[in-house]
């Protein structure tokens, strides 16, 4: 019986949802579920000035998704949600750049 509770425990995930520390627990597959709609997305931020969404989503549209299209979020204080259709894009962007915009770095977060 106690091998089966333990079993249990280590099938959740505790993670922090809000900044208040919220702690809530789910299991493997519910985290999987709940982090799908964000699989293949990176969070942008520019980094030492405020760039206009029209601007970046250019840049990024000509440096990132040669042939198809992405999708980009507009997020609170200057981030932005980039959204790939496909995983070699996705790919391609995390780990081969282009990572400048307006001569200011771009910082990239999985």
């Amino acid at each position: 019986m106690e091998e089966h509770v333990e079993e249990k425990e280590s099938k959740l995930n505790k993670f922090c949802i809000m900044s208040r520390g919220t702690i809530v627990q789910t299991s493997d597959d519910e985290f999987a579920q709940w982090c799908a709609p964000w699989k293949g997305s990176l969070v942008v931020h520019v980094w030492g000035t405020q760039v206009g969404f029209k601007m970046l989503e250019y840049k990024l549209q000509k440096d990132w998704a040669k042939v198809t299209k992405i999708c980009i979020v507009n997020m609170p204080d200057g981030f932005f949600l980039v959204q790939f259709t496909t995983i070699d894009y996705y790919k391609c962007a995390l780990f081969n750049g282009s990572w400048m915009v307006a001569n200011h770095y771009l910082f990239v977060h999985r």
